[in-house]
């Protein structure tokens, strides 16, 4: 199923690469939560992160105006900041190479939507030490900026 997302083409839709891009980061964190993610080889995992970032960056930067509005309303929440929102989440491993599966794909979010970009930080996951790491997405409205960083 992942494999379909990756191979589905929806940038030419603002509204159905925002779908497909939270479709396939549903089914990543899916695996994850029933401890099942090493079950998608490295590979798959990396393309499958790259392209859901893809697909929500080109949803979100394209939507129009008042869509973009109840689709940040939906998929994150309001910051302190005007005009910024932001979804948290976490991870928890309890081995090393549950650890280890977390900073390759989480690396691999942080390139993806920080790529080149100068307020890009390098992620810090903890790794190789397992436990709980939080996570935050954050868009913002005026720039239509999407980062991701380790809190």
């Amino acid at each position: 199923m992942v494999k379909s997302l990756i191979k589905l083409d929806a940038s030419y839709d603002p509204e159905a690469s925002l779908y497909a891009g939270g479709s396939t980061f549903a089914m990543i964190g899916r695996l994850a939560i029933n401890d099942k993610l090493h079950f998608l080889p490295p590979k798959v995992l990396i393309t499958a992160v790259e392209d859901a970032v893809g697909d929500i960056q080109y949803g979100l930067e394209n939507l129009p105006q008042q869509e973009l509005v109840a689709a940040l309303g939906t998929l994150f929440e309001p910051t302190s900041e005007t005009g910024v929102f932001a979804f948290d989440f976490e991870v928890e491993t309890t081995s090393t190479g549950q650890e280890f599966i977390e900073y390759i794909a989480l690396t691999v979010l942080n390139d993806a939507i920080d790529f080149d970009e100068i307020d890009d930080a390098p992620l810090d996951t903890g790794f190789p030490v397992s436990g709980v790491s939080e996570y935050r997405l954050t868009f913002e409205v005026a720039t239509r900026d999407l980062d991701f960083l380790s809190v």
